[in-house]
């Protein structure tokens, strides 16, 4: 199953032009000075940024904040941004996805909260499958949401994962593992008893 971001987070590489290597590499040298190269590299990068967010969250508000904030943290750190070979969406992604962390533990420690305050006994039984495995994927760790989001909606190879995170191929293969075994069994105790 595949979760699908909003039409609005949908790439919009291709209206403004995809960067190869070279070109992205000058754009983001130039963006350290000129705000509408920034610019330029928010065209290309907003949408691919802000889906990942969404199927992170599963909040379309909640991910066009956190994609707000993951450019402004980058246009922050751009002057220390150095080019290592790794593609400029992976340092994004890895933005993105702290950002992502942060928001999944205020959320957690909010339901927290609530979860102390008395309940109305109403159930909410007509979830859909997403909906259940974005809960799911919600109660794991977040080492293991970063990579069951990063493999499986990102469609990100284990080496690409590995740069997004700053761990080693293997950190993530052995991640990787325990969060599918974490995931079958989270959604093994969400199934109805009958």
């Amino acid at each position: 199953m595949t979760i699908q971001a909003p039409e609005r987070f949908r790439e919009t590489a291709e209206r403004v032009g995809h960067a190869d290597g070279a070109g992205e590499r000058r754009l983001i040298d130039e963006a350290r000075t000129d705000p509408e190269a920034f610019g330029r590299l928010y065209q290309l990068h907003h949408g691919a940024i802000a889906s990942m967010l969404y199927r992170r969250t599963g909040d379309a508000h909640a991910a066009e904040d956190l994609a707000a904030q993951t450019f402004i943290n980058a246009w922050k750190a751009l002057p220390r941004f150095e080019h290592t070979g790794a593609p400029f969406r992976a340092w994004l992604m890895r933005i993105g996805t702290n950002e992502a962390r942060r928001w999944a533990k205020q959320r957690r420690r909010r339901a927290d909260v609530e979860s102390n305050a008395p309940s109305n006994g109403h159930a909410d039984s007509d979830r859909d499958a997403g909906a259940e495995v974005r809960a799911a994927i919600g109660a794991m760790s977040l080492d293991h949401q970063d990579v069951i989001t990063l493999v499986y909606y990102e469609s990100l190879s284990v080496e690409q994962v590995a740069a997004v995170l700053g761990v080693r191929p293997g950190t993530v293969k052995s991640r990787l593992s325990r969060a599918r075994e974490a995931l079958r069994n989270e959604m093994g105790r969400r199934e109805p008893c009958a």
